[in-house]
């Protein structure tokens, strides 16, 4: 090679005895000068590799014409358009990223990605539904932004439970290989870096626990080497709210990485508004600045006056419910309903003796509590937890009773500060957020206060587990029976049940009777905190292979976990105390990709223990009615620890008003209420409240506008206003995206450049049916079954090592089949075996040619199709002034008629794609005709047909960075694209089509 060869992409290079074409150099290759990155030109992406220039010396190289001696059949066009469109990763649509997903994107999820492509720098609060896809949409942003070359590092900031998923979707829906960075890794990774090198610049593309990152030791050197882009994952966790240390920290952070206004930013959470104004414009400040001024963006946005500052927030946030996007863009997406019963059981009279027993010590403990504020807040907890544990199981009130509190130290009996008790209370007792809070307990706390406890109360404790112990089982516990017959109908009626239970004992009590009880074809897992994340996923995995299957759990499982593929049902054996905690967990099952058209939701409540009735009808049924009335989730606006002991206290009053026999607080009035208007049902709700703990209310002065208070917010977040639905709102921008406008001409684009699934399916189904396979599409579900044992075996050589496969073109995809995508082992094998052997002279018979004659009535002269691959170089200029050069392909038909010395080129852009379904009508000819033919094409090619081509590929450049410029709305002198052809078209096919005789 001569000094001064340069090879850019798209540049055709001849080494080791084979054509390459240069791609763009991937990041960690990014210094080395002498370094270009290709791939075969009849290879995959997976042979893609480095070569030294200095050392193997590349020439330039320009692409073999067609042979006119080796000319096929018919349909020899078809297969080889197919497979060069199928076998490009660097699609020329103005969506970049586009071929290169393992999954056909619904039109709504494009949405986002437009949103954050319109900012100069993108910065976007992502607040989906549970259940849309915000994994995806997210995704599809981190995706493209890489393929654009607008950032060149990523971090997902996550909880570590949630890492391994993250890293599973990014790697299989988008070809993107990031490392996990947690406390058991960490070592690993930093072992390949320099001496005071960041792993962060070693490693470009990361996904990390939020937790781990925010702790002394970790956070300054991640803010110094941060990304170009962070997506905080589950973002309600870094709002400022300032209720734990653990949201401290993690806004800390937050605050510090989005400091810097270069920094790509998302946002991503079901639950962006708490219901506290100052902590959702918190979010929106990490967003921009401007959102923490309350005179320009007041807290309540509502009303014409205000559309101005709506449309401007708009820019940034995005949240829409199922309804709005349901149907779209004249696309439908199928979501499950989800059918929900409440299952009342009663207890057993030993059971009644074991809570009366327990309340009364209960009482005792709280009323006997001295002065100092920690010891009451310590017996507080223990009662809580106590209550707790017996509406649970017999099994998680045996633990907690034969337990030792840890709220306090065992040395010397002395309490810890309060702040540490509330937190390790709250942790232990009620149902946070995962990430409100360092870590969710799922194990029963013990209820022995310190060393100095009497040994009176000690033997009552020891008295309660006995007769705990007595109710273990079928026979004796009223609600194992009701779970026992609640699981057999479900699975008699074909569903597969996830089980949630509140703590590891109940887990493993429910999991075990449950073995002991159901027929052995069941498999039944059990999934616990005390696990690892590899093995809670191993555990679940386990019951793939059965038909009948039930997940016993905590709610280790209940956030961020995607389980629909496996289950279709959900049980709340023990009612949370958070509500959206009884969403996050039916969302395992409820979402887009659940194959059943149903789901079963079942909650399970006590009727006379006196908590299962208020926690059931003052927070989930009213929760219920606030999402049916608003359309999405609110949380609570009020701080979870006083709501709930405003509850217990006032269920203690109540007690002490009524006889044994009558002390439930469970009103069946309730029920006559719940459905009715809002405002009515809240009326209702604050009187019966105020019956039960009017003292603790006033005192509070919110339980009684619990509903004002959660309206009153949505409203001040501009979710809704007075008389408006959610799906009205700009928010969810549905108005602006069904327009004809960027959206849908950028997906037709994309969609035109690398094909859409049902071209897939027809290229993958006729291509294996060519190569002897045999297809079968009789299935109702949509599902096709593929056998190539009987398939020629050079196609088996590119294929995976097995003979049948149950294909689903579309989703959600039934349990026992796969999902193919463009990047699908089936297609990209048979696109791979299709174009290589079309370019091997030694091939018998290939399926696949470079060249045809086919006599057709389609055409009324000699009308001939080139079928050419196009290259060009995308140059961006990034917000350093860098330039990043990106290569993207495309495939064309270019049609002429006439002879090819003096050819009249079609005008009209769709012609040579319709004459792709010409049929034969009578024979082309002998066979020196038919390649006299075809060499008059290339032998006029040079002179006569590639200037054309080359003409043509300046204005698909030019289209191409319309296309682009239009994605984004607006030119900005920092962000100039260029796109430029290279310097001619390989000419992959010569396919003449002549009229029968008149």
């Amino acid at each position: 090679m001569s000094s001064q060869t340069v090879f850019t992409p798209g540049n055709l290079v001849s080494v080791r005895g084979r054509e390459w074409v240069v791609l763009p150099t991937p990041i960690e290759w990014a210094n080395e000068p002498d370094l270009i990155y290709v791939k075969p030109l009849d290879g995959s992406d997976a042979e893609a590799t480095g070569i030294l220039t200095s050392v193997e010396n590349p020439q330039p190289a320009r692409f073999a014409p067609p042979n006119p001696e080796l000319v096929g059949s018919d349909r020899s066009c078809r297969f080889m358009r197919d497979a060069l469109r199928f076998s490009i990763r660097n699609g020329a649509g103005p969506f970049r990223s586009f071929a290169r997903y393992a999954f056909e994107p619904r039109p709504y999820q494009f949405t986002p990605l437009l949103l954050a492509l319109r900012q100069k720098t993108p910065r976007l609060l992502l607040a989906d539904d549970v259940g849309i896809g915000k994994t995806i949409e997210t995704g599809m942003i981190v995706r493209e932004l890489v393929d654009r070359g607008e950032i060149r590092r990523f971090c997902i900031l996550c909880p570590p439970c949630l890492a391994e998923q993250w890293r599973r979707e990014l790697y299989e829906k988008f070809q993107i290989d990031a490392a996990l960075v947690l406390p058991n890794t960490v070592a690993k990774l930093e072992r390949q870096c320099a001496p005071g090198e960041s792993l962060f610049k070693v490693y470009p593309y990361t996904i990390a626990s939020i937790d781990f990152m925010k702790t002394n030791s970790r956070r300054n050197e991640f803010v110094k080497s941060a990304p170009d882009l962070i997506v905080f994952d589950e973002a309600h966790a870094v709002a400022n709210d300032l209720e734990t240390n653990a949201k401290r920290q993690r806004y800390s952070l937050a605050r510090d990485l989005c400091a810097d206004p270069e920094r790509a930013v998302v946002l991503v959470t079901a639950t962006p508004h708490s219901g506290k104004d100052s902590a959702f414009r918190s979010l929106l400040t990490l967003l921009d600045p401007k959102f923490a001024d309350e005179n320009l963006y007041p807290n309540d946005m509502s009303g014409k006056e205000h559309e101005r500052e709506r449309r401007e927030l708009a820019k940034y946030f995005i949240q829409r419910r199922r309804a709005d996007v349901k149907e779209f863009l004249d696309n439908s997406t199928p979501f499950p309903e989800c059918v929900a019963k409440d299952q009342e059981w009663s207890l057993s009279p030993k059971y009644a003796e074991l809570f009366d027993r327990a309340l009364d010590y209960v009482d005792a403990l709280v009323r006997n509590a001295s002065k100092d504020a920690r010891d009451q807040r310590v017996r507080w907890w223990t009662a809580l937890s106590l209550m707790r544990s017996l509406s649970s199981s017999p099994a998680a009130a045996v633990a907690t009773l034969n337990q030792r509190s840890r709220l306090a130290p065992e040395d010397d009996g002395e309490f810890e500060s309060l702040d540490v008790i509330n937190e390790r209370g709250r942790i232990a007792t009620l149902d946070a957020d995962a990430n409100e809070v360092e870590f969710v307990s799922d194990a029963a706390l013990g209820v022995d206060l310190a060393k100095k406890q009497d040994r009176e109360a000690r033997k009552e404790l020891a008295e309660l587990a006995k007769l705990a112990q007595e109710i273990r089982g079928v026979k004796n516990d009223p609600k194992l029976q009701k779970l026992l017959e609640t699981v057999k109908a479900l699975l008699k009626d074909g569903f597969r049940p996830i089980v949630f239970c509140r703590f590891i004992p109940t887990v493993d009590y429910v999991a075990e009777e449950l073995r002991k009880n159901l027929p052995n074809d069941v498999a039944i897992e059990r999934v616990s905190g005390e696990l690892p994340p590899e093995e809670r996923e191993r555990r679940v995995m386990a019951l793939e292979d059965s038909e009948k299957r039930v997940l016993v759990c905590s709610d280790c499982l209940s956030e961020g976990v995607n389980l629909q593929e496996l289950f279709d049902a959900v049980v709340h054996y023990d009612l949370s105390w958070n509500p959206t905690r009884h969403e996050q967990r039916e969302g395992r099952v409820d979402r887009f990709g659940q194959t059943r058209r149903q789901v079963r939701s079942v909650t399970f409540y006590c009727k006379d223990n006196g908590i299962d009735g208020l926690v059931l009808e003052i927070l989930l049924k009213k929760h219920r009615a606030i999402k049916k009335s608003l359309g999405v989730s609110v949380a609570l606006p009020t701080e979870l620890n006083a709501l709930m002991e405003a509850i217990f206290n006032g269920f203690r009053m109540r007690r002490r008003r009524t006889t044994r026999e009558s002390k439930t607080l469970y009103f069946p009035e309730f029920e006559a209420s719940i459905n009715e208007d809002l405002r009515q049902s809240a009326e209702e709700y604050a009187a019966k409240l105020n019956e039960v703990a009017r003292a603790e209310a006033s005192e509070r002065g919110f339980l009684g506008d619990l509903d004002e208070e959660l309206a009153a917010s949505a409203k001040a977040a501009g979710f809704v206003s007075k008389d408006q639905k959610l799906s009205q709102t700009v928010y969810a921008h549905v108005a602006t995206s069904r327009e004809a406008s960027p959206l849908q001409l950028a997906l037709a684009e994309t969609r035109r450049a690398c094909g859409n699934s049902g071209d897939l399916k027809s290229f993958l189904l006729n291509g294996l049916v060519a190569a002897g396979g045999k297809v079968d599409e009789k299935r109702k579900d949509g599902v096709v079954v593929v056998e190539l044992d009987k398939a020629a075996v050079e196609l088996r050589d590119y294929l995976p090592n097995y003979d049948r496969w149950n294909l689903a073109f579309e989703e959600p995809v039934p349990s026992d089949a796969e999902y193919v995508s463009r990047v699908h082992p089936l297609a990209t094998g048979l696109a791979d075996y299709l174009l290589n052997a079309s370019l091997d002279s030694t091939a018998v018979d290939p399926i696949a040619r470079r060249c045809g004659v086919m006599r057709t009535d389609a055409v009324k002269e000699q009308t001939t199709l080139l079928l050419v691959r196009r290259r060009f170089t995308i140059k961006s200029t990034r917000k350093s002034g860098e330039v990043f050069t990106s290569l993207a392909e495309d495939v064309a038909i270019v049609p002429f008629e006439g002879v090819p010395e003096s050819p009249r080129f079609l005008d009209d852009p769709e012609a040579g794609e319709r004459l792709l379904d010409a049929r034969p009508s009578g024979n082309a000819g002998n066979e020196d005709s038919v390649k006299r033919r075809v060499k008059r094409v290339c032998d006029a090619y040079e002179e006569k047909l590639k200037p054309r081509l080359v003409e043509l590929g300046q204005s698909a450049a030019d289209a191409l960075k319309t296309s682009h410029e239009r994605v984004r709305n607006a030119l900005r002198n920092d962000r100039k694209i260029e796109v430029e052809p290279e310097a001619e078209p390989d000419l992959v096919g010569v396919y003449v089509l002549i009229p029968n005789a008149t």
